[in-house]
């Protein structure tokens, strides 16, 4: 059995395999959060990018040396045949819609060192972008490709629908032993765009269930639906998220349902008396905590820039209570100037005495002091320091509760 070989090696391995080639080293840059490799030219700006997601799960499966010689001169091969000579007409017929998570993909990028891909959001995490569907790898289009093209967003979104709407779908059926109706469907395939089917709502809904639609996308290359009364349908469902949360294409799976319309989708949960109600519940606050962990990671390293003033961000903390799950952020009674995301509960500490209270409870209190000032991650500001009123009122209703 082969070593494993970490994604920074592999990227290393390819990285050292290009410049063999001919790539100037100093130009070639690793981009650990797309998963790609970037050829830039001498003032930052992206020339060509080579992702390596799949090149990287053939490499890792790959049984023999050879196999692996084979997964590197296929990338060598992919990259000398850049999209940057095909014209709109050739790469058309591969075009595909696929699913991502937002925070990946920037709408808008002032860095020209960092690209931005044109989208259209699907729900809180997810957007939709459009890609080339390449032997080995799928190459998300930025608004560098869209402009190389001469096309817009909206023409090759068509394209791309149209294409995916020649894939045959056939979803494995998961039915409960005692009652057929309480079932789960899956749809997986070897593309990494088999996820982007929930563009398609009018599929979803010809799937017969038991209450409402409930849609998920734990991988890129993975679709779950089942219903919010199908007990067994949900079980089977949590079993599919659990199994693709260590795989390579990974997505966060965020609990999709279909809008009143039914032609899109709203992120929602399960009521709080569902049986099944907490395991979707501490799925979603962990999802969140990682987006706020992530955000703050890129605040940090900015801070210097973009602020003047002192700003503080808070913590997003999930504590497990007795087998509940509950989101808090916590800042001192005294302070301003807080960012914060939206959590169940808002402790605020003081000398007098800390106070812990609903989000609901706080805005009542509290709402004209923090505004929100960010969609994505979902964020609010405290912007002035509490006032005594609104302090011994937030103390009667942390009292009460």
């Amino acid at each position: 059995m082969l070593p494993p070989v970490s994604k920074e090696d592999f990227a290393v391995i390819l990285a050292n395999a290009l410049c063999k080639n001919g790539v100037e080293q100093k130009s070639l840059h690793f981009d650990q959060k797309d998963f790609a490799l970037r050829l830039k030219d001498g003032r930052g700006q992206i020339l060509s990018s080579l992702h390596l997601s799949n090149l990287y799960n053939g490499f890792s499966q790959a049984t023999t040396e050879k196999e692996r010689d084979n997964v590197v001169r296929r990338a060598l091969a992919v990259w000398s045949q850049s999209d940057e000579t095909r014209s709109y007409e050739e790469v058309k017929p591969f075009l595909r819609p696929i699913i991502r998570e937002k925070r990946h993909y920037p709408i808008a990028s002032d860095d020209p060192s960092q690209l931005a891909y044109p989208q259209s959001p699907i729900s809180y995490q997810y957007t939709l972008l459009i890609a080339i569907d390449n032997t080995d790898f799928i190459t998300p289009l930025s608004e560098f490709d869209f402009e190389k093209f001469g096309v817009s967003f909206e023409v090759a979104l068509e394209d791309a629908y149209d294409n995916l709407n020649k894939i045959p779908l056939e979803w494995a059926i998961h039915e409960s032993s005692e009652s057929p109706a309480d079932c789960c469907y899956v749809y997986e395939s070897e593309h990494e765009y088999a996820s982007s089917i929930i563009v398609f709502p009018e599929a979803i809904l010809e799937l017969p269930v038991l209450g409402r639609h409930i849609v998920f996308t734990p991988a890129k290359n993975v679709t779950i639906v089942t219903g919010s009364e199908c007990m067994y349908g949900l079980q089977t469902a949590l079993e599919f998220i659990d199994e693709c949360e260590y795989r390579q294409n990974a997505l966060m799976p965020e609990f999709l349902c279909l809008n009143e319309n039914g032609d899109g989708y709203v992120s929602s949960e399960l009521s709080r008396d569902h049986p099944m109600f907490e395991p979707f519940h501490k799925i979603r606050l962990l999802e969140e905590a990682g987006i706020h962990v992530e955000y703050a990671k890129q605040y940090e390293s900015k801070f210097d820039q973009l602020y003047k003033q002192s700003n503080r961000l808070a913590d997003y903390t999930v504590y497990d209570i007795d087998g509940r799950f509950e989101s808090q952020t916590e800042f001192a009674a005294d302070e301003h100037n807080v960012i914060f995301p939206q959590v169940e509960r808002i402790l605020i500490t003081s000398d007098e005495g800390d106070i812990s209270l609903f989000w609901d409870d706080f805005g009542e209190v509290a709402q004209d002091n923090c505004p929100q000032i960010s969609e994505y991650p979902l964020l609010f500001q405290l912007q002035k320091p509490l006032t005594k009123s609104q302090i011994d009122d937030l103390r009667q209703l942390h009292s009460d509760d």
